[in-house]
């Protein structure tokens, strides 16, 4: 499969932003089979050709990596060039020499930075496209428009809510006809709903009714997101049950009687349909 040169350069992890990726390219800095290539859009197959920046081949990682770093003072977030190594610095990136392969090693990348002296958690992966959409400086962000309604779906399916055509308490009603707010509003799309007559609309309520409801199907996949990789690595604490029957592995239907014998909640409500599911107790 064909890649543009820039796309693969982004991916491998080397370049902490676009900028670089294109500095690196028309600097002459990039061959491919040893042919210095500068036009960015230039295509070609990974699988059959080498890509080196500055002599060492770059790799596309096979799958993605992600390390939460408590960064300790006295490290730069950056690679280390010819007069850090002459004054001694050091850099968060030696922190893995060793510890991880070598290709991933070259292809971690810092997402963001902090201080040399300043201590705290810092995020270093492997994917190039994260870090672009999160440290690119041409990237658009409108905090107006507000988030993706990633539950406006599953609200909609269930039938039992209807669309207001103006907020339902005199408070609301009053600040959104307050010119002085204007200012302030987000731009949202989002009207308010309420159950429809005789409707209840609570997780706890679904539960009840012996509904496995899409919120409860994606705690459950959620609750698991590496749960096997953390048993093998460090164990499981067998903890206080509380008399629940917790099992190996989290179900819909475990997630759904818990809620439904009132051991836990799901903070998911019909007007805040941008909240990712989540359980507590």
């Amino acid at each position: 499969m064909k890649i543009r040169l820039h796309q693969f350069l982004s991916k491998c992890g080397k370049f902490s932003s676009k900028g670089d990726v294109k500095k690196a390219i028309w600097d002459g800095d990039v061959t491919v089979n040893d042919s210095i290539v500068k036009n960015i859009a230039y295509e070609f197959n990974p699988a059959k050709r080498s890509v080196k920046y500055r002599g060492t081949e770059l790799y596309l990682p096979s799958n993605n990596l992600y390390f939460l770093l408590n960064k300790p003072a006295g490290y730069i977030c950056s690679r280390l060039n010819s007069q850090e190594l002459e004054l001694n610095k050091a850099s968060v990136y030696e922190l893995f020499r060793g510890a991880v392969e070598p290709s991933v090693y070259e292809a971690l990348v810092t997402v963001g930075r902090l201080d040399e002296e300043t201590t705290g958690f810092l995020l270093v992966t492997t994917d190039g496209k994260l870090v672009h959409s999160i440290t690119d400086p041409e990237k658009k962000i409108d905090i107006r428009s507000g988030l993706p309604m990633v539950r406006e779906k599953w609200i909609d399916e269930r039938g039992d809510t209807e669309i207001l055509s103006k907020p339902a308490s005199v408070y609301a009603r009053e600040r959104h006809a307050d010119p002085k707010l204007k200012e302030m509003r987000f731009d949202l799309k989002c009207r308010p709903r309420c159950g429809k007559n005789g409707a209840n609309v609570t997780q706890m309520h679904y539960a009840r009714l012996g509904i496995i409801t899409p919120e409860m199907e994606f705690i459950s996949i959620r609750e698991n997101c590496l749960l096997q990789e953390y048993k093998d690595q460090i164990g499981q604490h067998q903890g206080e049950s509380f008399g629940a029957a917790t099992p190996e592995i989290i179900t819909p239907e475990f997630v759904r009687d818990e809620v439904a014998r009132g051991r836990a909640i799901i903070p998911n409500n019909i007007n805040h349909p941008e909240t990712e599911p989540m359980i507590v107790g």
